[in-house]
């Protein structure tokens, strides 16, 4: 997957919004990125959306709603905390990782595990139905 369009649309005093679209073959994604004045200390949140072909936008897809809780609550696995700047790049880190899963829905293989850090934890590790 790559990361074809990222845009800032909005910069308030508190936080800053950017637009971008993630693809992977023909499924396109669509992400609103809001990063506040406090970051790196709080991480970039992410909210995202199916684009249709004719431009519409859906998030009703289960697969979003579990990429949004990937993304925005377990970025601290990601980020290399044995170096001392290792959370001012999390951000960097969120897109990377949100590509490779997005790669994964979109070809529609197993995501479970990417990257040696399981997404699935607990007991019960089946998709919902």
């Amino acid at each position: 997957a790559t990361l074809s369009k990222w845009e800032e649309v909005e910069s308030g005093e508190e936080e800053r919004v950017f637009k971008c679209v993630v693809t992977a073959g023909k499924e396109v994604l669509g992400c609103r990125v809001f990063v506040g004045i406090d970051y790196p200390v709080r991480a970039p949140k992410f909210e995202f959306s199916r684009v249709q072909p004719g431009n519409k936008t859906s998030n009703a897809d289960g697969n979003l709603k579990e990429l949004e809780m990937e993304i925005n609550t377990r970025y601290e696995s990601l980020a290399d905390n044995t170096l001392e700047d290792g959370m001012d790049f999390i951000l960097t880190h969120q897109i990377r990782r949100l590509c490779a899963v997005w790669e994964k829905i979109a070809t529609g293989t197993q995501w479970g595990s990417i990257g040696g850090v399981r997404v699935r934890k607990g007991k019960d590790r089946k998709k919902a139905i």
